[in-house]
């Protein structure tokens, strides 16, 4: 793998960059792993990307435009100011009362 011939085992610490998908941050520690990588690792994610996915997000969960921007501003402030946890707590919150397609798009 390209990681390891460029010294990734040698590594102090391993900076990782995600848009915040469950399914990409499930496969990190056997990535790890496998790549002889330090224990030591920081996560990061890329804004843009999870904006992106608020916005998707904010008009599945909401019917009107307006009230589906204005919770999307709302969302993208908490997570500037690095409250990312209460945002997921709350996206879990329609997520559970959320059904069919609706509730597959939300996750």
């Amino acid at each position: 793998m390209h990681l390891v011939a460029l010294g990734i085992g040698q590594a102090k610490q391993v900076l990782l960059i995600g848009d915040g998908a469950e399914w990409i941050w499930r496969h990190i520690p056997p990535l790890l792993t496998r790549l002889g990588c330090p224990i030591s690792t920081y996560q990061l994610f890329d804004f843009y990307h999870v904006t992106e996915n608020l916005k998707v997000f904010a008009d599945v969960v909401f019917d009107e435009e307006i009230q589906s921007k204005e919770w999307f501003i709302k969302a993208r402030k908490t997570l500037k100011k690095g409250n990312a946890k209460s945002l997921i707590n709350q996206m879990d919150e329609f997520i559970v009362v959320a059904t069919g397609e609706r509730s597959k798009i939300m996750v």
